[in-house]
């Protein structure tokens, strides 16, 4: 028994490299994919407010609850930190971003995260830089309850090959022929 676990060892673990890393560069894909959708939102809303539309044209009138909505939502800052406009509530309340966020927009011109404002609720969001005679910073984001739930999906479907993986490679390994 112990010959055919040492002999089934390499192949498992091979089996595991094989089976994670498509796993790893896949969610890595889905959660980055996630960033697309706020990132043109906030890209756009920085063009706007920099070519003089109002916060509150952009933002519009519909408020949308992340608890609730998939929907993506819009934040407007201005270049101190304070809030102008928003279309997002968390349970019919205000919130906002995690300290830092901002500044690390400022450093850069944009900083893109997952933000959890409660342990039940990820949210995607990039912030963006905008100047123009007024500058601040644009935060738009979504829900990330789909995307986490197709790598929810993909966990699982990776778990099932892999251990279908290692058990025909163990028996493959225990009825293979051995050289004499």
């Amino acid at each position: 028994m112990l010959t055919l676990l040492r002999r089934w060892l390499p192949f498992a673990l091979l089996a595991t490299i094989l089976c994670a890393l498509p796993f790893v560069m896949t969610q890595q894909v889905l959660r980055h994919g996630a960033d697309e959708l706020p990132l043109r939102i906030a890209e756009e809303a920085a063009l706007q407010l920099e070519g003089g539309v109002g916060p509150a044209t952009i933002i519009g009138t519909r408020a949308v609850d992340a608890s609730q909505s998939m929907a993506p939502f819009l934040m407007i800052f201005s270049e101190s930190g304070s809030i102008i406009a928003s279309s997002v509530v968390l349970d019919n309340q205000s919130f906002l971003p995690p300290a830092g966020v901002l500044e690390a927009a400022r450093a850069s011109g944009e900083s893109r995260i997952t933000w959890a404002p409660r342990a039940d609720l990820r949210l995607a969001i990039v912030v963006q830089t905008f100047g123009g005679e007024r500058p601040g910073f644009v935060l738009a984001g979504q829900s990330l309850r789909e995307t986490e739930a197709t790598i929810a999906t993909l966990q699982i479907l990776t778990l099932i090959a892999w251990g279908a993986s290692l058990l025909l490679l163990l028996l493959t390994v225990a009825l293979w022929p051995r050289r004499s």
